[in-house]
């Protein structure tokens, strides 16, 4: 995944959604040329040019968000994000609407930060295939365009044997603050047509056809034997070894997702 991608962290409200793109996570500015250019870690997030100073005095410098380490000689030789700073140039041109038609209708990404309670484990981007509706299920879910979002939520079960391997998520966060699997929008795609062979990185809907299980999904992290799923809708292209890594935990409900969004490629954003 480029690391000149930009991504669009989770906020319920779409007009935050984009703040918060515009915005250091650390002091809450926006991003303009000077003091609060936008540069990014070699991890891939970015933060401003005064936070970032801040950090370069501390005695082991790391991210601030995923806390990975960094030399000090690759922290001043940080590249700029300039589809961070182009998309704060034009923001009060540049709202959801806007936003959503930029994003590819085809294959967008999605990301999900995985933890079990303090310990970071990493990333996953998951490609998802646009024209199907429980790809837009799934990023609204991620987005928290509508209230509930993946964002604090937990896997619910493993799967392991001689032919495959999975892990089951998630239960989302209501506004209520309770947890649930219900599906947030109505006639999600379900077997038929729909079904397909699995795959490693598959990631595929887990509902059994039942809207109160809608928000449920699998990824595959081991196939032997191709076996028919009923509604893949998208694979993991990058951090399949993060997924592997929560697989492997028991139990699996400790792993949490620590943050949710979207990307998107800096080529749409020119």
């Amino acid at each position: 995944m480029d690391t000149h991608d930009r991504i669009i962290r989770v906020h319920a409200d779409e007009s935050d959604v984009m703040e918060d793109a515009v915005t250091c996570s650390i002091c809450s500015e926006e991003y303009k040329s000077g003091k609060h250019d936008p540069l990014i870690f070699p991890c891939g997030h970015t933060f401003c040019r005064q936070c970032i100073e801040g950090v370069k005095k501390t005695k082991n410098i790391a991210c601030p968000t995923c806390r990975e380490p960094c030399d000090e000689s690759k922290i001043n030789e940080l590249a700029m994000n300039y589809s961070i700073l182009s998309l704060s140039e034009n923001l009060t041109h540049f709202k959801w609407p806007t936003l959503s038609v930029l994003l590819s209708e085809k294959t967008p990404h999605a990301f999900m930060d995985l933890a079990i309670g303090q310990q970071y484990l990493g990333r996953v981007y998951i490609e998802v295939w646009g024209h199907l509706k429980r790809s837009q299920h799934f990023l609204v879910l991620c987005l928290g365009l509508q209230g509930p979002c993946y964002k604090g939520g937990t896997f619910r079960s493993s799967h392991k044997d001689d032919f495959k391997e999975r892990i089951c998520g998630c239960y989302y966060k209501g506004l209520d603050g309770t947890f649930s699997t219900k599906g947030i929008m109505e006639n999600l795609e379900w077997d038929g047509e729909y079904a397909g062979k699995s795959y490693e990185g598959l990631v595929v809907g887990t509902s059994g056809g039942r809207s109160d299980m809608d928000a449920l999904f699998s990824i595959y992290t081991k196939v032997k034997s191709r076996a028919t799923c009923f509604c893949p809708f998208g694979e993991v292209v990058s951090g399949l070894d993060v997924v592997k890594q929560a697989l492997m935990h028991d139990p699996v409900s400790d792993v949490s997702i620590k943050g949710c969004g979207i990307v998107i490629p800096s080529s749409l954003l020119k």
